[in-house]
């Protein structure tokens, strides 16, 4: 994998998103593609491990743009490089809302109200062949 930005910092307000972007010598993550990442979410409050791809050993796989992330994580990884990593913090209102209205067992850890920081990686920008590949063997 050739590393093609350096380190970038998103920021998500309620109604904003602030990136301080690279150059990049690839092509960007935009909506429709399907991309893959490493990240770590922890809570901001007191930095407690939500949940990790890298200690999974298992990067996730997803189409951006298909409202398949919080709105926040989704939005901080439009426009991403090949082997750009962000730290995105994301306000409840972006997170997981007030409700906590999701059923994952994993992610019963967050409390209402919570702001949630993830630190991601761009992995890969998968064509078809390697959406396919991925969904096949888990690759």
């Amino acid at each position: 994998m050739t590393r093609s930005c350096c380190i970038t910092r998103s920021f998500l307000t309620k109604s904003q998103l602030f990136l301080l972007l690279s150059i990049c010598r690839s092509s960007r993550s935009k909506s429709g593609d399907y991309i893959s990442v490493h990240y770590n979410g922890t809570l901001y409050s007191d930095g407690r491990l939500l949940d990790s791809s890298i200690q999974r050993e298992e990067p996730f796989v997803f189409q951006i743009g298909n409202h398949e992330m919080n709105e926040g994580s989704e939005q901080g990884l439009f426009n991403m490089c090949i082997g750009e990593k962000r730290k995105l913090v994301v306000p409840s209102g972006m997170a997981y809302g007030t409700t906590n209205a999701h059923r994952s067992e994993l992610l019963s850890k967050v409390q209402p109200d919570a702001t949630v920081v993830y630190d991601v990686e761009l992995l890969q920008i998968l064509g078809e062949e390697g959406v396919a590949l991925h969904l096949a063997w888990g690759m």
